[in-house]
């Protein structure tokens, strides 16, 4: 009976270990189930602040682009503008170097020319400044884009661990609550072989073996259900 009540006394402590170790796991899952948590709230918001910026892009580089198609309708405009007067300065010079009279061919002055030619460099550089922005707001969009699908990557990848951190949690829960059971009924068995040894006389340990050993074989028996 002595030695019975040694080992489960010894069975008692390993119990109580492992529920020491479940506890700790568990406030360590805990812990990291919330952390998983604010990695998600933050990468959320983060997330929704890629998608206001892209929009805002998006809507940019459609400006962009449709100023760019006016700014070229605008350059093809000023350029055509130019090669007509250079034809028809072009056409004087040639009637005034055959001979005929200038009076009766339309003159195009300098002025209107340097107007003109200005035209096509204001024009030139307002293509570029458009093309400029439409390259750079290009890339700022598959900039946000690649970052959109990033974060909800991670979006997934820190939900899916919640999950996993859940199911851990549940298993840790059970087996707790299986481990405290069976410690609780080695304890009870440890109080009743307690009584036991402390008996003197023979018939007294006869009556009391009676009494008190059919609680021990009962709880051993639960002890063996639950595990």
């Amino acid at each position: 009976i002595e030695n019975m009540k040694q080992q489960l006394e010894a069975s008692e402590q390993v119990a109580k270990t492992e529920l020491q170790r479940l506890d700790e796991e568990t406030e360590h899952l805990t812990a990291m189930q919330s952390d998983l948590a604010r990695q998600k709230k933050k990468k959320e918001g983060e997330l929704k602040n890629l998608k206001t910026q892209l929009e805002s892009d998006r809507s940019s580089l459609a400006s962009y682009r449709e100023a760019l198609k006016t700014e070229k309708r605008n350059l093809e405009s000023a350029e055509d503008t130019l090669s007509s007067m250079r034809r028809r300065r072009d056409e004087a010079e040639t009637m005034r170097n055959v001979g005929i009279g200038m009076m009766f061919i339309p003159f195009v002055g300098w002025i209107p020319m340097n107007e003109a030619s200005n035209a096509v460099r204001t024009a030139k550089r307002e293509v570029e400044s458009c093309e400029s922005q439409v390259k750079s707001y290009s890339n700022k969009v598959s900039k946000y884009e690649s970052e959109i699908s990033q974060a909800k990557r991670d979006i997934q990848e820190a939900d899916n661990k919640i999950h996993e951190t859940d199911a851990k949690l549940l298993d840790m829960s059970v087996q707790r609550r299986v481990v405290a059971d069976v410690q609780h009924k080695m304890r009870r068995a440890v109080h009743q072989l307690g009584k036991l040894c402390g008996v003197g006389s023979v018939a007294e340990l006869q009556t009391r073996h009676q009494i008190l050993l059919a609680p021990v074989i009962k709880v051993m028996e639960e002890m063996t259900t639950a595990l």
